[in-house]
C-alpha cells in the first residue's frame, strides 16, 4: 500500500530497505520490481516511516551501521539501523504495473501515455465492448487526462486510482468507469470492471479476441472460437499479432513493427526499441554505458565485501549480466550502435506470417468458412493490413 500512496506523477518512488525488510527487498530487487540503490552518506537527512508517521532523521555511519537522530528539539529519538536497512531502492514502474495488470487479468501492454497516465492493457468483458485499462497517479491534471483519453481509439475506458477518487469525469463519446484499486490478500483488485459492464449495453454480435481467458477466445459476430496456446499455456505470438490487428483494422503495419508490438520486453532499459531502424542516439548511449559502468563498479564492491548477503550479490551479478546482454543487442563490440539488418526484417516477416497461419488453421478446423475469411482479411504480404468483412462490424 505504501508504494501506491507514493506514486505521484513525475516523481520517483524511493523506498529504504528497512520498510519491507532487507530479505524481502532483496527478493523485490531480484524480480526487478525495485532497482537496488546505495546507502545514505554521512549527514544525509532522511524521512523514515515510524509506525505510520513520517519522521525526519539525520544519519551518521558507524562501524556497526548507522545512527539515526530525529530532527526535532523535544525528546528526539535515536535509531540504529544497518547499511542494508537504509539502502534507498527505486521502484521500476513498468514492472510494478505489469504485476498490477496480471493480478487484474488485463492483457499487459505497459506504457506511459502522459505524465502519470499509465496504460495497463486491454480487458475483455463477455458481451460488452473491449475496454482499455489505465492507472492514474496522483497529481495528474484533469484537463491532461481528458485530452489523453479523447485521443485514444477505444470507446470504453477503465480508470483506476488510489486515494481520492474524482467525483466524475465526462469524456465525449466514451464510456468511462472510475474506481479505486485495492490490495486484497496480497493481490491488486478493483470493482471497476463490474461498474463498466453495468454501464454498457450487451452486444449480441460482438467481434473481438480475449487473451486473458484460458484457452484464449476469438468471437466473430457472436460465434466463439478457441485459439492456440504455447507449451506454457499462454497465448501464442500469433494470437498477440491478431489481437493488435483487431484493434487496428485497415491500418498498415510492417511485420517488423508487428513483431515488436507483441514483444514489448525487447524494448531496452534505456527506452530505445531494439527493433527500430534508428541508431541509438548519443545521449541514450552515454546513459546506457554510464549505467553499465556503475553496475560493474558496484558489483566489484559487493564481491569484495564479505558482509554483503549472498542474495544481494546474486542480484547484482544478474543486473550486470542483463546489461551486458542488452549491450550485445543495441551496441557493437566497440560500443557502436548496431543497425538492424535486412536479415532481421526477413526473419520477422517469416515469424509473423507463420504465427498467424497457426491461428488461422486453428480457427479453420472449427469453422472452415470463418477460417477462410480470416485468411483473406489478413492477406499474405508485408506490410500487413487487416481488412475484415463488412459484416464483422469492426
Amino acid at each position: 500500500m505504501k508504494v501506491l500512496l507514493d506514486l505521484r506523477a513525475g516523481d520517483g518512488v524511493v523506498i529504504p530497505s528497512y520498510f519491507f525488510g532487507s530479505a524481502l527487498m532483496a527478493e523485490l530487487v531480484r524480480s526487478r520490481v525495485f532497482e537496488r540503490g546505495f546507502p545514505p552518506e554521512n549527514g544525509d537527512a532522511l524521512v523514515l516511516d515510524i509506525a505510520g508517521e513520517a519522521v525526519d532523521f539525520e544519519v551518521f555511519p558507524t562501524s556497526a551501521g548507522f545512527l539515526c537522530y530525529e530532527i526535532r528539539e523535544a525528546n528526539p529519538r535515536t535509531l540504529r539501523l544497518s547499511e542494508d536497512d537504509l539502502r534507498l531502492n527505486t521502484l521500476r514502474r513498468e514492472t510494478f504495473y505489469s504485476i498490477m495488470a496480471k493480478d487484474l487479468e488485463v492483457s499487459g501492454q505497459i506504457m506511459e501515455l502522459g505524465r502519470g497516465i499509465w496504460e495497463l492493457g486491454r480487458k475483455s468483458l463477455p458481451g460488452r465492448d473491449r475496454s482499455k485499462v489505465f492507472f492514474i497517479e496522483r497529481g495528474v491534471r484533469e484537463a491532461d487526462l481528458i485530452v489523453c483519453l479523447m485521443r485514444d481509439g477505444y470507446n470504453a475506458h477503465c480508470l483506476l486510482f488510489h486515494g481520492d477518487l474524482p467525483r466524475s469525469l465526462e469524456i465525449p463519446g466514451k464510456t468511462t468507469a472510475l474506481a479505486l484499486i485495492e490490495v486484497r490478500d496480497g493481490r491488486f483488485a478493483s470493482e471497476v470492471f463490474e461498474d463498466l459492464a453495468a454501464s454498457q449495453k450487451p452486444t449480441a454480435t460482438e467481434t473481438g479476441i480475449y487473451l486473458e481467458q484460458s484457452p484464449p477466445k476469438l468471437w466473430i459476430c457472436g460465434d466463439e472460437f478457441t485459439l492456440p496456446t504455447s507449451s506454457e499455456d499462454v497465448p501464442t505470438d500469433g494470437c498477440k499479432y491478431l489481437a493488435y490487428l483487431l484493434d487496428h483494422p485497415l491500418k498498415e503495419i510492417s511485420c517488423w513493427d508487428l513483431y515488436g508490438q507483441a514483444h514489448p520486453l525487447l524494448q531496452g532499459e534505456i527506452g530505445h526499441a531494439v527493433w527500430t531502424d534508428d541508431l541509438l542516439d548519443q545521449k541514450a548511449k552515454q546513459e546506457f554505458l554510464r549505467e553499465l559502468r556503475d553496475a560493474r563498479a558496484e558489483l566489484h564492491e559487493v564481491e569484495d565485501d564479505e558482509s554483503v548477503p549472498e542474495d544481494e550479490r546474486a542480484a547484482m551479478r544478474e543486473k550486470v549480466a542483463s546489461l551486458l546482454e542488452q549491450q550485445g543487442k543495441v551496441l557493437g563490440i566497440k560500443g557502436r550502435s548496431r543497425q538492424i539488418t535486412s536479415g532481421d526484417h526477413t526473419n520477422a516477416r517469416q515469424n509473423v506470417r507463420k504465427a498467424l497461419k497457426v491461428v488461422i488453421d486453428h480457427v479453420q478446423k472449427q469453422n472452415d468458412a470463418v477460417g477462410i475469411a480470416l485468411m483473406a482479411a489478413l492477406g499474405k504480404g508485408d506490410p500487413v493490413k487487416f481488412i475484415p468483412p463488412p459484416e464483422w462490424e469492426i
